[in-house]
């Protein structure tokens, strides 16, 4: 399949693997070796599937269902974010849409800039970035079953489990230098 459903962060990017608290470098930029670039899905898909693990966890511990095959619920979330763009007979599709506002948060991060080799990125669906990124907060709150009073669908389930508190982002430099 040559269309794009999502994007996620794709440009030249170093990854560290943790295992079981073993760090394995994915590249040996940090140990003063060679830079060795990483891009497109070789960093996108890891990323995403990343996410949607963090996603079927939090799922898992409020004792709901995991996400499964993501294209039936993507696609009907997605719908249901961006409102239709409007279209004229002689000027076609407007560029720039607006956002559902019934939706209580938005599941997706539109991208709107940037371009492949044929086509360039724009409001809502668009056959470079797919519907967005996922906002994987946001995504959550859609599939828990177990809803708080908190405005805007967030959840108390989501916060005690989906939280960045824990992590801890070191940038160096190809030389081996911490980047301050």
């Amino acid at each position: 399949r040559a269309t794009p459903d999502i994007a996620a962060v794709a440009n030249n990017t170093l990854i560290t693997i943790s295992i079981n608290g073993h760090r394995y470098d994915a590249t040996n930029a940090t140990t003063g070796g060679v830079y060795d670039s990483t891009w497109g899905t070789s960093i996108a898909s890891p990323l995403t599937a990343g996410i949607i693990a963090e996603i079927d966890h939090v799922l898992a511990t409020q004792g709901d269902a995991p996400l499964g095959f993501l294209n039936p619920d993507l696609y009907t979330l997605a719908n249901e974010e961006y409102a239709a763009l409007a279209s004229t007979p002689t000027t076609g599709f407007s560029l720039t849409g607006s956002y559902n506002s019934s939706l209580p948060v938005l599941p997706l991060m539109d991208v709107t800039q940037g371009q492949n080799h044929r086509y360039l990125a724009g409001f809502g669906y668009d056959l470079v970035t797919g519907w967005g990124s996922i906002d994987a907060y946001n995504y959550t709150v859609f599939f828990l079953t177990n809803t708080s009073s908190a405005p805007y669908g967030r959840l108390s389930g989501v916060s005690d489990v989906f939280t960045l508190q824990d992590l801890a982002v070191t940038s160096y430099f190809s030389n081996g230098s911490v980047n301050t």
